[in-house]
Formats: C-alpha cells, sequence, structure tokens
C-alpha cells in the first residue's frame, strides 16, 4: 500500500511506523482443522446450541449442548456426564448466581418442560452434579418459550441478573412476554418483567454496557418481521434500575423491520466502543421490508451507522460469534445459516491489515464450512493460546481446531476474579495496549447471538508484538485496575475494598426523546 498525500518527512515517518506495526501483528489467514466425529464427541451427540464454561475449574472449557454437559479433557476431546444432574433443555447459559466460584446453569425449557435453574455442587475434584434449586431462589420458572438467555449485573449489587427472550405460543406471529430476573443480593430472584415489557417474537439477548456509562444494557434480536428492542439502562442516570428502548434514535434498526435472530457485540473497529453485528434471516421476497444481515459501528455521540461491511448475502443467516480467529488483534466473525444446504461463514476483519474495517470470505481458505447451522461459540478448547469453535451444524457439533501457529502469533488470555462485582468479571470493559500490539477493548458478556455462550475469558491477539502489555480493567463495582503482563494466560483480581462513590452519569444521547412506543412500553401478551 502506498501512501497518497503525504509529503512530510514527519508523516511518512509515522506512515512507516504504521505499517511496521500492522505487519508485527498481521499473520497468515486462518486455518482450522476439523477433529473427527467420535473423537471430538460420542458418536451419537446432538446439539442445536452450545455453551462453553469450566465446571469443574480445571482449566480447560467444558460444553454445554442444548443443556447437557460434556467434559473436555483438556485436549479438545469431550465426554458425555451422564449423572450429572443436568438432563438437557432447549438452551442453556453458564453464570455464577450465588457468587461462590463455580459456574451454575441456567436451562431454558421451551419444548423440555419449564425453566431450571441449577447450581453447582461440584467437590473439588469430583464429578460434576447439580441440583435443581428453581423453587428456592423466586419465581424463576415459567412454561414460555425461551430462545434468547443472557445474564449480566444489571442492578449493580454484584450479582448476576438473567434475560430470557421468549418466542411465539399458539400461532406465527404470536409472541410472549419477555423475562427479567433481577437478583435481590442474597442469590435470590425477583421477575421484574415489567421493566422490559415487550411481547414480541424474541430470538437472541445479548447484554453489554455499550454505551460505555458503567451499567448494562440489553439487546433484543426479534423475529417475525418484528422489531428488534434495544434496553438502554439508566441506573448510572438516575440511580435506579430502569430502561428505556432507544432502538432508533441509535441508528441500530427501523421499526418494524427486523427477523433477527442473533447479534454479538464487540469492538469491529478498534476504535474503543462496542459495535454490533445483527444475523438476519432474509427471504429473497421479502428483502424490500426484511433486513439482510448488517453491521453497526457505533460513532460520536453513542449513534451507530449501518453498513454490511463486506459481508455477502445469504438468506438465513443465524447465529453471529465475533473472536479473534486468527490472533492478530481484531475481531473476526463467524455466521452459520440454518436450514439443509445453507452455507456457514467465516469472516477475516481486516483492519489490522488495511487499517479499515471490513470482512473478507476466508471460509475455504481456511476450512471452515459447515452446512445448516444453528449455535456456535469460542474456546481454547486445546489451551494452545488460539480460539477454536464448536459450530452446531446438522443438529450435532462440529469442533474446529484452530491451526494457528501460537509460537509466532501469541494472545494474552484474561481470566477475571471478582469480589464485589461478578466473581467472572460479566460486564467487565478490559483495554489492553503498548508492546507493539494493537490497542483492544473487550468486554466479558454472557450470552450471545440465539442462546450461544464463548468461554469467560478475554482473550487479545497480540501477533508477533514482543510486550509487555498494559491491561486496564474497568470493573463493574466501578473499581479500575492496571496489569502490566507478558503473552500467556493471566489472571486479575478485583481490589479489595468497598465500591467507589460514583456521581450520576450524564446522559450519553444529549438532546433526544429515547423511542418508547405504546407496543412495547404497554402492549405485549
Amino acid at each position: 500500500m502506498t501512501p497518497t498525500g503525504f509529503t512530510h518527512p514527519l508523516a511518512l515517518g509515522l506512515y512507516g511506523a504504521l505499517l511496521a506495526t500492522s505487519a508485527a501483528l498481521a499473520g497468515p489467514p486462518p486455518s482450522f482443522k476439523r477433529k473427527a466425529f467420535g473423537v471430538s464427541f460420542p458418536d451419537g451427540t446432538t446439539g442445536s446450541r452450545v455453551a462453553f464454561g469450566d465446571v469443574d475449574r480445571d482449566g480447560d472449557p467444558d460444553v454445554l449442548l442444548n443443556g447437557k454437559l460434556y467434559l473436555n479433557d483438556g485436549q479438545g476431546k469431550f465426554s458425555f456426564a451422564p449423572r450429572s444432574g443436568l438432563s438437557g433443555s432447549r438452551a442453556a447459559l453458564w453464570l455464577d448466581y450465588d457468587k461462590d466460584g463455580d459456574l451454575d446453569v441456567f436451562l431454558s425449557g421451551h419444548g423440555v418442560g419449564v425453566d431450571r435453574l441449577m447450581r453447582n455442587d461440584t467437590p473439588k475434584g469430583g464429578k460434576p452434579v447439580f441440583v435443581d434449586v428453581s423453587q428456592r431462589v423466586g419465581a424463576i420458572s415459567d412454561g414460555l418459550p425461551g430462545e434468547g438467555l443472557a445474564a449480566g449485573d444489571l442492578n449493580g449489587d454484584g450479582y448476576p441478573d438473567l434475560f430470557v427472550a421468549n418466542y411465539e405460543l399458539g400461532a406465527l406471529a404470536n409472541g410472549t412476554l419477555d423475562r427479567l430476573y433481577l437478583s435481590n443480593g442474597q442469590g435470590g430472584f425477583v421477575n421484574r418483567w415489567d421493566l422490559v415489557r415487550s411481547g414480541l417474537c424474541g430470538r437472541g439477548a445479548n447484554i453489554a454496557d455499550f454505551d460505555l456509562d458503567g451499567d448494562l444494557d440489553i439487546f433484543v434480536s426479534n423475529y417475525r418481521i418484528q422489531s428488534n428492542v434495544l434496553w438502554v439502562n439508566q441506573r448510572r442516570q438516575t440511580g435506579r434500575t430502569s430502561f428505556t428502548n432507544e432502538l432508533t434514535v441509535r441508528g441500530l434498526g427501523t421499526v418494524p423491520l427486523g427477523h433477527t435472530i442473533g447479534s454479538a457485540w464487540g469492538d469491529l473497529d478498534n476504535d474503543g466502543d462496542m459495535d454490533q453485528v445483527q444475523a438476519n434471516l432474509a427471504h429473497p421476497w421479502a428483502r424490500h421490508y426484511s433486513e439482510r444481515t448488517q453491521v453497526f459501528l457505533q460513532g460520536a455521540n453513542r449513534v451507530f451507522a449501518k453498513t454490511t461491511a463486506g459481508i455477502k448475502y445469504e438468506e438465513t443467516h443465524s447465529n453471529p460469534t465475533l473472536f479473534d480467529a486468527d490472533n492478530d488483534g481484531d475481531l473476526d466473525l463467524y455466521l452459520t445459516s440454518i436450514y439443509g444446504g445453507r452455507p456457514g461463514f467465516l469472516y477475516r476483519n481486516r483492519v489490522i491489515e488495511d487499517e479499515r474495517m471490513y470482512f473478507r470470505d476466508c471460509t475455504e481458505l481456511a476450512k471452515a464450512r459447515t452446512y445448516d447451522g444453528w449455535g456456535a461459540a469460542a474456546a481454547d478448547v486445546d489451551g494452545d493460546g488460539d480460539l477454536d469453535m464448536v459450530v452446531c451444524a446438522g443438529n450435532r457439533p462440529v469442533l474446529l481446531i484452530n491451526q494457528c501457529d501460537t509460537s509466532r502469533f501469541r494472545s494474552v488470555r484474561l481470566r477475571l476474579h471478582g469480589r464485589t462485582s461478578d466473581t467472572w468479571g460479566a460486564g467487565a470493559t478490559v483495554t489492553l495496549s503498548g508492546g507493539g500490539a494493537e490497542r483492544q477493548v473487550r468486554q466479558l458478556n454472557l450470552g450471545h447471538g440465539t442462546s450461544s455462550q464463548s468461554e469467560p475469558i478475554l482473550h487479545f491477539g497480540v501477533g508477533r508484538a514482543a510486550g509487555p502489555f498494559q491491561l486496564e480493567i474497568r470493573w463493574p463495582s466501578g473499581k479500575v485496575s492496571t496489569r502490566r503482563v507478558e503473552a500467556g494466560m493471566r489472571h486479575a483480581w478485583e481490589p479489595k475494598g468497598a465500591n467507589p462513590a460514583l456521581p450520576l452519569a450524564p446522559t450519553t444521547h444529549p438532546g433526544i426523546t429515547p423511542y418508547s412506543p405504546d407496543w412495547i412500553r404497554e402492549g405485549g401478551r
């Protein structure tokens, strides 16, 4: 690439430095090896939704497939745990609801019974054991068709709250009320569905602090050509947990166009704020009123600009997963596509290589093609420092082992340990800088897409950058800590002491009235 318009020697020097940084970070395109079925998972294993979490705290990610537990041997071979107490569900989500340090499981009962909360009682060094505590923690169980699960500390008490996006019941487009289970700060929950009153056909949920004001917000993906919802948390502005739907004024969609299945938050252009991918099922005959898959880049004043960012049209995109597939310091994208014969796609982000954000299809080159896919998630299943994937394709799990040369293209992997905040650091915002690496901002979120969940470990690709690297961790409690680290697996603990007394935050979007139509604030079934 030749610079144009640069004539000053200083400008040429800065340009050369940028190229040198890009060269240090960028490597070959991603490459995966498909681990044979029967070796990766037992013969006969099925699944449409995937969630990664270290259930037995042995340092490697285990996996839930539709609520059934499979234990990792540390090399990417998974074995079924038949006596764990987890008997299966529509979808599942890892979270530490009781703050005892291990991961519990919330199960959506859509099609397999009622919702359940399962407490992790696994003894140290023992086999996994889960106990149903649904009736002990409050009104957390119902028979509505839960499709989208996400968790995070929405009310600021240090415990994770739960959001369930419910789908249709009885007839097409006959939506059902979503559920918001707020923690009471003692391991119990209160059903505050009235704060997120929406009777639409929910498919997915995604919780993140997209506006970086210190509280967590909720994005709900709705189907049947119904509008999505962006519930913006007002806790840091008013001192109490409440939500306004600001989808349209933030530029994250139009009403009533939709047909979204899953979404994912992440800093796609490495400018320090959260962007979003929305995976939409867009039939050719409905493309004049139904959006195709879109990328939304956040700009000034926390407003988003819509673009396709190089993503090709595909009729049945379903679940987006953002992860750094090549350890170069930007977020790549895997998109599944539902229905027989429909291909999944791996898109490589070109921010590092070309200094502008767009995606390039590298699926065939990376040997990452799947068909008839639904859920997908990323984790380092073999402990070598790069991110592998499980893609649920054709109702069974496909394990894609990353072939990145991690001796040359390295990563910083960060396990957060909250004290007053969530024990796994859910909702924390972490910035990596220095050491020759690309500046990166990552948030730890529990759940993406349509009830998929990548491992709750933050991953920063640093390429061939020498390090050491500086980490700034903004905890959900408001505390801030820093660490200087080398590449590899690292841990960070939230500072001890009382949470800082934070003043009320100014509105992140001044001069407008939040969009809250009657059919969302007052409607619903």
